[in-house]
């Protein structure tokens, strides 16, 4: 997995790109390719999470509202085999490393990426939020 710090394009192993224009006719186009799932929620938002992507390293969370990407976050694949819902400090270690290796936290013209532990839901994230 790469991502441009210039422009916040995503390129997973796979060969696919993913940015500030992904759309939700683009993922669902992939169905195919990779296992989607899709959740809607009551305020109009829209989840699409792929599992395993970079063979079975990363699972990638796409939120969209009213069409638009407002973030995706990435988390660790079935590679990893961590507990659900339970944070390890072997699991924030992997994914600092991940982040370090896209460039570390930091602000960019198109977003930011940070470091997300959310120990009130058990996981933690790389989320890349666009503006």
């Amino acid at each position: 997995m790469v991502l441009n710090t210039s422009t916040g394009e995503l390129m997973v192993l796979e060969g696919d790109i993913f940015n500030f224009q992904t759309n939700e006719t683009y993922l669902e186009s992939i169905q195919n390719k990779y296992k989607i799932e899709i959740h809607t929620t009551n305020t109009g938002s829209k989840y699409f999470t792929i599992h395993d992507l970079d063979n079975g390293n990363i699972n990638l969370v796409f939120l969209f509202y009213n069409n638009s990407l407002e973030w995706l976050s990435i988390s660790l694949g079935r590679k990893y085999n961590f507990p659900l819902f339970i944070i390890t400090e072997e699991e924030k270690i992997i994914l600092r490393k991940l982040l370090e290796s896209i460039g570390g936290e930091n602000l960019y013209t198109w977003g930011s990426v940070k470091f997300n532990e959310d120990n009130k839901g058990g996981f933690v994230s790389i989320i890349i939020k666009f503006k």
